[in-house]
């Protein structure tokens, strides 16, 4: 069905119960089934330090507890995907780690940039530790993205948004989501006007031949904006058309060498409607 894609990183997080684990896990397995890929699930409790000047012994031992709490979270976590892993016939490597925060963004980062893909649960607020594993993952991996929702546990690719705006990320969307695209059997290319994330003018009839020449037959959809912005345009669209998936560029704003989502990718990750894919 995806005889490209060969393997897939599923990025998991211990922030604080197994309750919280989503869908990211089921889905990312379904895909390896359907893809007949290798899953490298990564089970990271992100370790909590504060400065020595506040530590004293009661608040040392309540440390080192919540700690070991994590730790444990993503070892059950990890023994589970195990299982899943098996009983679904996927072939699979299973790892553990409790890390500083910025080393499980980096740890995610570098296991991510030798894998075709990556896994993440989305559902997440601005305040939410995973906000910047999903940043990092975007805008640092340099491999596309697959944000799940909740509920969304088992991978569907029937039906697929496009989000065209003739950019050079969604061009790399596009290009990293073929594999999806051609399994599909229904393909919508989307264009919004009057929102500067999605406002460029390049037609999407380019991209739908270009499409039809890998075999592809597209629908065209254009448009406008909706008076809550460009992200809720897409995202209603998305659930009117009861899609599988949406592909789309990441959009940024730099500030101080940090990224700053777009208003459309931020919209979307706050809201997901359905797994997204998203490339940078």
């Amino acid at each position: 069905m995806l005889p490209d894609i060969k393997s897939i990183l599923i990025a998991l997080t211990a922030v604080r119960d197994e309750a919280e684990a989503v869908s990211a896990l089921p889905y990312g397995l379904s895909l390896a089934a359907a893809a007949g890929a290798h899953a490298s699930v990564r089970c990271a409790a992100v370790r909590i330090i504060l400065p020595s000047g506040y530590i004293y012994d009661a608040g040392a031992d309540l440390l080192a507890g919540e700690n070991e709490r994590l730790k444990d979270i993503a070892a059950r976590t990890a023994a589970a995907a195990e299982t899943q892993a098996r009983l679904a016939g996927v072939a699979a490597d299973v790892r553990t780690d409790l890390l500083l925060y910025d080393d499980v963004a980096q740890s995610f980062v570098e296991a991510a940039r030798s894998r075709d893909l990556s896994i993440v649960d989305a559902g997440i607020g601005l305040a939410d530790i995973d906000r910047g594993l999903v940043e990092s993952l975007i805008f640092d991996s340099g491999r596309p993205l697959v944000v799940v929702p909740r509920g969304s546990d088992r991978f569907r690719g029937e039906r697929i948004v496009v989000a065209w705006d003739g950019s050079a990320r969604a061009a790399r969307a596009v290009h990293d989501a073929l594999p999806f695209l051609k399994a599909a059997s229904d393909v919508r290319i989307v264009t919004i006007s009057g929102e500067k994330d999605l406002a460029g003018s390049v037609p999407g009839a380019d991209i739908a031949a270009h499409l039809a020449r890998h075999g592809l037959a597209v629908t065209l959809a254009s448009l406008p904006v909706g008076r809550d912005g460009a992200g809720a345009t897409l995202r209603q669209y998305a659930e009117e058309q009861k899609a599988d998936m949406v592909v789309m560029g990441a959009y940024a704003h730099s500030r101080l060498w940090q990224f700053v989502l777009g208003g459309v990718t931020r919209t979307m990750l706050e809201d997901a409607p359905v797994p997204i894919l998203m490339s940078y």
